[in-house]
C-alpha cells in the first residue's frame, strides 16, 4: 500500500512539469534506427544553469519506480552522467539532441523493443518525468548486413573485412568505397570481402556496407579503421627567422603517429623540451641558431625540418669616427665624419644626423665637409637605424676658426634703441656699432665715411662710433673688422639727417598770353622729400594762416602735387584768362614747412562780349535808346565797332562803346552786334534784335471801277482797304457819305462789296494797337453815269 502510494505521488510530481513524449506511429525493422522526439518546456529549459551537473537527462526503456531509492529505475539507454551509465547492448548506438530534444537509437536490434521515456533532473531536488512514453516495436530483418571488425591492427598487415547476409536474400552485400572488394559467397551466406595491406593512411578510414538497392541510411553498416604505425609527417612549425631581442617565439612539433608520438626539442645540439611546443622568451643575439623536433612511440621516431632562428637586433656600440684630430679647423679644410656601428641584425639601412639637437637632411653613412663653414661648427650625433629599432652615438663637436664675415653696420639713435629707417634728427645723438661674425674673437676696427665718390678713412678706431647729428653727418658709412685670419669691410650704411624745407624757389614767367603753356618750377631742400603742392591764392591770408588756409582751398585749387623724392615740382599749364593771379608752392615733410607766394598776370583776347540795351529791345517810333559795348580783356580794348545787319548786309553804324539813337524811327529796327578788339585780339559779339513799333501808314482804297460799262451794272464793286503798321493791323472800319453829308458806319473789315444800288462816298479806318488812320475817300457813282 505505502508502495502504490510513493508511486503515485512520484508520478504526480513529475507531471507537474511539462516533458513529454511523443509516441512512435510504425515498426522499425531490425538494424536501422529509430528517432524518439520529445519536449520539455521553455521554463524549465531557461530555469536552469546549464553548468557541468544539471541539468541530468536519462533515457529510460521499460521505466519502473523503486521506492528504495525514490527513482525511476529501467534500462539505461542514454544518460549524460557517469552516475547512471549506459547499457551495454545500447553502447555506441545512441545519441541524444538537446536542441530538438530528439533521441536516435541505431543498428536496432530485436531485443531495443520496449517503452521509451525521459527522466529530467533540473537539480539535487527536482526531478521530472514524461508523462508519455513512446513504444518501439521491433520486426525481424532476416536480410540485414553484418560486418566484422577486426580492431587495431599494425602498418603492414594483411587485412579482411567481410560483409555478410543471408543466402536467400536477394542482394549482394556492397563496400562502399568498393574498388578492392571481392564477392564470396556459400550455401549458408553472401559475402563481400575487403582485403588490403594495412598503411598508416588507413589509419581512421571509415567502410560502410548495405544491400545495393538500400535507401535507409540507417541499414548501413560501418567499419572505422585503426592502424598502429611509427610517426610519420613530422614537422617543426613557427616563425623563427625574424623575431627581436627580448621577444619571445612558440615553435610547434607536429605528427602523425597511433599511437600518439611524444616529442623531444633541440636547440643548438641541446636538448631543451618535450612537449609538442617549444617556449623561447627574452630572446637574445646568441640565440640565433638551428633547432628541431624528434617524434617518438613504441614503433620508432622520425627527426623534424631544422628551422633557422634568426635574433634581429638593432644596432650596437655606434659612435662617429672622425677622419681628423678634433682640434680647431680652418674654414675651407675637407673633413669626413663617419657613423659606425659594432653590430646590426639586420644591417643597418639608414642614418641620421644630429647638429646640436637638430635634425638634418643627411641620411648616409657618411657626413662629408668638402669645404668647412663657420656655420659646421657644433657638437654632431648619429642614429643607426635597422628594421628592428635605433641607437645613438655620443656628441662629438667641431669647432671652426675663420675671418670676419657678414660685418655690418649698425645704427642707435639713444635714448631709443634703433634708428627707424636709419634715420635721426637734426642735433639727435648717433652711435654706430660695426658687428661682425668672426673666430676668434680678438679683432681690430677701422671706420670710413663716404666724400662725394669715395670712402675717408676716419680717426675714430673702437667698435663703436659716436656722433651729434648734423647736415654733414648725412651719407653712407663702413666699418672694417680684422682677425688673425682675415679682414671683411662691411656694406655701407646710409645714415639721413632729418631737417624740414629750406625756402621753396618759385620760378613762373609773367606776363603770359593766353593759351599758350606755361611751365611752373618749384624746387626746396630737406630730407625727409618734401611734398610741394602748386596752389592757386583765391583770397588774402595772413601768414598765420597760411597752413590751414592752402588746405582749405587745396580740393578746388590744387593745380599739382609731388612727393616723388626729387624735391622738386614742375606743373604745365595750357595758359587760361582765369588762370591769373596769387599761386603758392607749399612744401612740408615730418620735419616742417614753408612757402613762397608769385603773381601770374595772363593777357587774353576779349571774351564775354555783350551789347547791353538800354531801356529795352522793343520800342515806339521818337523812342531814345543806348547801345553798349561790355567786354572782359587783358589788355583792355583799344577800339570798338557797331554793326547792323540789314536785308543780309552788314553796315557800320558806330565806332564809340555806346551807340546812341535820340529818336527811333522805323528805319532804326534790325539786328546790332559789336566788334571789340585789343593786341591779343578780337570778338564779335551776339547780334541783339531791336524793334521800333509804329501806327498804320499810307492808308487806301483799291477797287475795280475802271473798265466798268453798263453790262456791269448789275454786278456788286469790291472795294478793299490798304494799310501797313507794326504792330500789324487788327481791323479795319467803312465809312459812307451820303448826299447830306452824313458819315454813316457800314461794316467791319477790310474788305467790302457795294451793291449797283449803294452809291456814294466811301472811305474807310485801319486800326492797330497803337494808332489809327483814315483812307482817302472814294466815289463810287450810280449806274446811269456809266458810259457804253
Amino acid at each position: 500500500m505505502i508502495y502504490l502510494l510513493m508511486t503515485f505521488l512520484g508520478l504526480l510530481s513529475d507531471s507537474m512539469c511539462e516533458i513529454n513524449v511523443t509516441p512512435l506511429t510504425k515498426n522499425h525493422p531490425e538494424g536501422s534506427c529509430a528517432q524518439i522526439k520529445c519536449f520539455i518546456s521553455s521554463k524549465l529549459m531557461q530555469s536552469n544553469s546549464w553548468d557541468n551537473q544539471y541539468p541530468k537527462i536519462i533515457w529510460l526503456k521499460n521505466s519502473t519506480w523503486n521506492g528504495t531509492i525514490k527513482d525511476f529505475i529501467g534500462t539505461v539507454v542514454y544518460s549524460s552522467t557517469d552516475e547512471r551509465p549506459v547499457a551495454f547492448e545500447f553502447q555506441n548506438r545512441t545519441s541524444f539532441n538537446i536542441h530538438d530534444c530528439t533521441l536516435t537509437i541505431n543498428n536496432l536490434q530485436k531485443g531495443d523493443s520496449g517503452d521509451f521515456s525521459l527522466r529530467y533532473y533540473d537539480n539535487a531536488k527536482d526531478r521530472y518525468m514524461s508523462t508519455k512514453n513512446a513504444t518501439l516495436n521491433i520486426t525481424e530483418n532476416p536480410c540485414k548486413v553484418s560486418v566484422h571488425d577486426p580492431g587495431p591492427v599494425k602498418e603492414g598487415t594483411i587485412v579482411e573485412l567481410n560483409c555478410s547476409t543471408l543466402a536467400n536474400c536477394s542482394f549482394q552485400p556492397k563496400w562502399e568505397p568498393s574498388d578492392i572488394a571481392s564477392i564470396m559467397n556459400d550455401q549458408h551466406s553472401k559475402t563481400s570481402q575487403l582485403k588490403f595491406n594495412a598503411t598508416w593512411e588507413n589509419d581512421g578510414k571509415t567502410w560502410s556496407c548495405s544491400n545495393q538497392d538500400n535507401k535507409d541510411p540507417c541499414l548501413v553498416r560501418k567499419v572505422t579503421f585503426t592502424v598502429m604505425y611509427s610517426p610519420k609527417e613530422t614537422k617543426a612549425e613557427g616563425n623563427p627567422t625574424n623575431v627581436k631581442e627580448g621577444e619571445s617565439i612558440t615553435l610547434t612539433c607536429t605528427s602523425r603517429g597511433n599511437p600518439s608520438p611524444t616529442y623531444s626539442w633541440f636547440h643548438k645540439g641541446e636538448s631543451r623540451s618535450s612537449n609538442s611546443r617549444l617556449l623561447l622568451q627574452d630572446l637574445k643575439p646568441e640565440d640565433s641558431g638551428e633547432v628541431f623536433c624528434k617524434a617518438q612511440n613504441k614503433y620508432g621516431y622520425v627527426k623534424s625540418n631544422v628551422l633557422q632562428i634568426n635574433v634581429q637586433y638593432a644596432p650596437k656600440e655606434v659612435k662617429i669616427i672622425s677622419s681628423g684630430m678634433l682640434q680647431p679647423l680652418l674654414e675651407g679644410e675637407n673633413f669626413t665624419l663617419t657613423c659606425n656601428a659594432s653590430s646590426s641584425n639586420p644591417p643597418v639601412h639608414s642614418y641620421i644626423w644630429k647638429k646640436d639637437n637638430n635634425h638634418m637632411l643627411i641620411r648616409q653613412q657618411e657626413k662629408i665637409f668638402p669645404h668647412l663653414q663657420p656655420e659646421d661648427a657644433g657638437k654632431y650625433t648619429c642614429e643607426a637605424t635597422n628594421s628592428v629599432g635605433s641607437m645613438e652615438s655620443s656628441p662629438v663637436e667641431i669647432r671652426v676658426n675663420y675671418g670676419p664675415r657678414n660685418t655690418k653696420v649698425e645704427a642707435r639713435c639713444p635714448p631709443f634703441d634703433d634708428c627707424p629707417e636709419n634715420q635721426v634728427k637734426l642735433g639727435q645723438q648717433l652711435h654706430l656699432t660695426c658687428k661682425t661674425d668672426a673666430q676668434p674673437l680678438q679683432l681690430e676696427y677701422t671706420w670710413y665715411q663716404r666724400n662725394r665718390e669715395s670712402f675717408v678713412m676716419l680717426s675714430e678706431k673702437g667698435i663703436n662710433l659716436q656722433m651729434k647729428a648734423s647736415v654733414s653727418n648725412a651719407g653712407e658709412y663702413m666699418c672694417c673688422a680684422a682677425n688673425s685670419i682675415a679682414a671683411q669691410n662691411s656694406s655701407s650704411l646710409p645714415i639721413n639727417v632729418l631737417y624740414g624745407p629750406s625756402k621753396p624757389v618759385l620760378e613762373m614767367k609773367s606776363p603770359v598770353t593766353e593759351f599758350n603753356t606755361l611751365i611752373i618750377k618749384c624746387s626746396v631742400e630737406s630730407f625727409p622729400s618734401s611734398t610741394l603742392t602748386l596752389i592757386k591764392k583765391v583770397r588774402a591770408h595772413s601768414a598765420g594762416a597760411l597752413v590751414s588756409s592752402l588746405l582749405s582751398q587745396m580740393s578746388e585749387n590744387h593745380y599739382g602735387e609731388s612727393n616723388n623724392g626729387a624735391n622738386h615740382l614742375e606743373v604745365a599749364i595750357n595758359v587760361s584768362f582765369s588762370d591769373a593771379g596769387h599761386y603758392i608752392c607749399y612744401a612740408h615733410n615730418s620735419e616742417g614747412e614753408d612757402f613762397t607766394e608769385q603773381e601770374l598776370t595772363v593777357k587774353y583776347a576779349p571774351r564775354s562780349t555783350t551789347v547791353l540795351v538800354k531801356p529795352g529791345t522793343v520800342l515806339k517810333e521818337n523812342d531814345y535808346l543806348e547801345l553798349t559795348c561790355t567786354t572782359e580783356s587783358f589788355p583792355p580794348v583799344s577800339s570798338t565797332t557797331w554793326i547792323k545787319s540789314f536785308r543780309d548786309k552788314n553796315l557800320t553804324v558806330g565806332n564809340e562803346t555806346s551807340l546812341k539813337f535820340r529818336a527811333l524811327s522805323a528805319e532804326d529796327s534790325g539786328k546790332y552786334s559789336c566788334r571789340a578788339e585789343n593786341e591779343v585780339g578780337e570778338q564779335t559779339s551776339k547780334t541783339t534784335e531791336i524793334t521800333v513799333q509804329y501806327g498804320p501808314k499810307d492808308t487806301k482804297i483799291i477797287h475795280s471801277m475802271i473798265g466798268r460799262d453798263l453790262r456791269d451794272r448789275d454786278k456788286a464793286l469790291t472795294l478793299s482797304c490798304l494799310s501797313y503798321s507794326y504792330p500789324n493791323i487788327t481791323h479795319y472800319w467803312w465809312y459812307k457819305i451820303t448826299e447830306n453829308t452824313v458819315e454813316k458806319f457800314v461794316t467791319e473789315g477790310q474788305n467790302i462789296t457795294v451793291m449797283p444800288e449803294e452809291s456814294g462816298t466811301y472811305y474807310c479806318i485801319a486800326f492797330s494797337s497803337i494808332a489809327n488812320k483814315r483812307s482817302n475817300m472814294i466815289e463810287v457813282p450810280p449806274m446811269r453815269e456809266y458810259k457804253y
